[in-house]
């Protein structure tokens, strides 16, 4: 829960030292982006889609959200049939 690039830095300190792959690095990225996006949409877009819309808002938000997350888990298996 920590700034994101301190993530990457760490994930690339592990990647050097052979603690991780690079198909593995990708994967952990990946799902800590969909911790962070998860984070982004509650705190910030869930409030600005309920003032622009009303309550459409969270209806907004939701589809964004699943369409967020849908595209992560896409990526995540094209990371996996590509790696491993």
């Amino acid at each position: 829960f920590m700034h994101f690039s301190a993530g990457y830095a760490v994930v690339g300190s592990m990647v050097d030292t052979g603690m991780l792959t690079f198909g593995q690095a990708l994967v952990t990225l990946i799902l800590g982006s969909m911790i962070i996006i998860t984070m982004i949409y509650l705190k910030y877009l869930v409030p600005l889609y309920l003032a622009l819309f009303g309550k459409d808002g969270v209806r907004v938000a939701v589809i964004a959200y699943a369409a967020s997350m849908t595209a992560k888990v896409a990526c995540i298996g094209i990371v996996m049939l590509i790696f491993f």
